[in-house]
């Protein structure tokens, strides 16, 4: 049975009695979706490339739904489905098979591609892992919604979610696309979120795979790497990040963070350079074309490294393109800690290898 739904509130997004949903960071009223809020849901703190995020069950904070929005080029379903398949291990569709998957949706005089995928139980399991998820375009921006966790409690909660994805309409002006994280290029046809590196195993680290190209059937993989053992990595899945690693010393912290974008989707390495400068406190140039740059190999794919220092911290960025993909490995932190990493970063990169599937 489906939970009863609250009646909307002052601002016309509606919510659980009891539960308000806050005005969404950095977007207009405007151009906010409105939707019912089942009762019971919960609107959790906002997160860098999250339009919303909502606990549906108290006692599990791994089972949210979370809201994505990005500009038109990302919504192409069958490259969407395949990366969503990819994440939880279930056998990629063919073009021919997304009847099977894909159930089309006509609400609030928006056309929706609500996806419905699941993947067996691994060995010593007892429960699968099923996704759903919602592509909703809107003309400037395709809104995305993504429900994972085990099969069982998909399926419990699975009422209340298609009456959450029905209850989404939009009204006024776009709302705005949310920021891209600091540093990472731009989104131009990039997919919506990447899939988390897995923590490694004694021994190789695992390949990691990265979201398909449209039109490709060829994805680019980190085939093995070596890292230092004071580098940890993030078990976090953060969007738009293949992996990040923290290496701390005392008080003090830098970063290595790992992405990837179809190689045609990021621009020239000269657009992103003032805002990486940006990151260090710097401010832009008339002319990046005049911004130092050394070429670099990183596992039989050709790149370039950059190197900005600002007051404070300091940011080396290899650009690396291999295959259908390009690779960021962004090194900032304090300037004198980035200085002693640098050598290490050096041999992270040597021992990189990539490899097409």
């Amino acid at each position: 049975m489906p939970q009863s739904m609250g009646a909307p509130t002052a601002s016309g997004t509606q919510s659980a009695p009891g539960n308000p949903v806050p005005p969404m960071a950095g977007v207009a009223n405007a151009g906010e979706p409105k939707w019912v809020v089942p009762q019971g849901w919960t609107r959790l703190p906002d997160q860098q490339m999250r339009y919303a995020t909502f606990s549906v069950d108290p006692a599990d904070s791994k089972l949210n739904v979370v809201v994505y929005n990005f500009g038109p080029e990302s919504g192409q379903l069958l490259p969407n489905v395949n990366r969503w398949e990819q994440q939880i291990g279930a056998t990629p569709s063919q073009l021919a098979d997304l009847p099977k998957v894909v159930t089309h949706i006509h609400s609030n005089g928006l056309e929706i591609d609500s996806v419905d995928i699941a993947a067996p139980a691994a060995a010593g399991q007892a429960d699968g892992t099923r996704m759903l998820a919602a592509i909703i375009p809107t003309g400037e921006q395709v809104w995305f919604l993504k429900f994972v966790g085990p099969t069982s409690k998909i399926a419990a909660k699975k009422t209340e979610y298609d009456a959450f994805l029905k209850s989404i309409s939009f009204g006024g002006a776009p709302a705005t696309t949310p920021a891209v994280p600091p540093g990472h290029p731009p989104i131009g046809g990039a997919m919506p979120a990447m899939p988390p590196m897995q923590p490694a195993p004694a021994g190789a680290n695992p390949p990691v795979a990265n979201p398909p190209v449209a039109g490709k059937s060829a994805i680019a993989v980190f085939k093995s790497y070596d890292t230092p053992a004071s580098w940890a990595l993030d078990p976090q899945d953060r969007p738009m990040r293949v992996a990040t690693f923290h290496i701390t010393d005392g008080t003090q912290q830098a970063d290595l963070i790992i992405s990837a974008l179809p190689a045609n989707a990021f621009g020239t390495p000269e657009a992103n350079i003032n805002r990486w400068r940006g990151q260090v406190g710097l401010g832009p140039i008339i002319d990046p074309k005049t911004v130092e740059r050394t070429p670099v190999n990183v596992g039989g794919g050709d790149g370039l490294i950059f190197d900005f220092t600002g007051a404070e911290q300091r940011l080396i960025v290899a650009q690396v393109t291999f295959g259908t993909n390009a690779f960021f490995f962004k090194l900032i932190g304090p300037t004198k800690m980035i200085e002693t990493q640098k050598k290490s970063f050096d041999a992270f990169l040597k021992s990189v290898q990539f490899a097409a599937e």
